[in-house]
C-alpha cells in the first residue's frame, strides 16, 4: 500500500546586490519548518546598516511562521536604521500582507526596481 504526500519545498535564499542595496531573493516555502533559517539569517545580518530588500516573487507558500520570521528581520532592520522593502507579485502571498494590514508597513511593491528605489530613496 503506497502513501501520497506532498513534495516538501525547501526554502532556498539568493543574496545579491543592486547597487548598495542587499537584496535576498526567496524561492520555495516560508513556513513553520523553514522560517527558522530566515531568522538566523536575519541574526546575521544585525546590525547591517545597508537597506535590505526581500523578494519573494518565487515564494511559493508563506504561513503564519514565516511572516513572524518577515517581522523580526523587518524590527532588525529598522532597529539598525536601515531601509527594507518587499516584492510580492504572487496573490496569495501579497493577500497575506494587505489582509494583515502589513503591506504599507512592511513597503510591499510590486518590482524588484520598486523596492530598490523605495530603499534607496530613503
Amino acid at each position: 500500500m503506497s502513501s501520497l504526500t506532498a513534495p516538501v519545498l525547501d526554502l532556498a535564499v539568493d543574496d545579491t546586490r543592486m547597487r548598495n542595496v542587499r537584496v535576498l531573493a526567496l524561492r520555495g516555502e516560508l513556513d513553520l519548518h523553514s522560517s527558522p533559517r530566515l531568522k538566523r539569517l536575519g541574526e546575521r545580518l544585525a546590525g547591517d546598516r545597508d537597506p535590505l530588500v526581500l523578494d519573494l516573487s518565487e515564494l511559493m507558500l508563506l504561513d503564519s511562521s514565516g511572516l513572524g520570521a518577515i517581522i523580526e528581520l523587518f524590527n532588525a532592520t529598522q532597529n539598525a536604521g536601515a531601509q527594507f522593502a518587499i516584492v510580492a507579485r504572487r496573490s496569495p502571498t501579497r493577500r497575506i500582507f494587505d489582509v494583515t494590514g502589513l503591506t504599507a508597513v512592511l513597503g510591499v511593491v510590486q518590482t524588484r526596481r520598486d523596492a530598490v528605489a523605495r530603499v534607496s530613496a530613503a
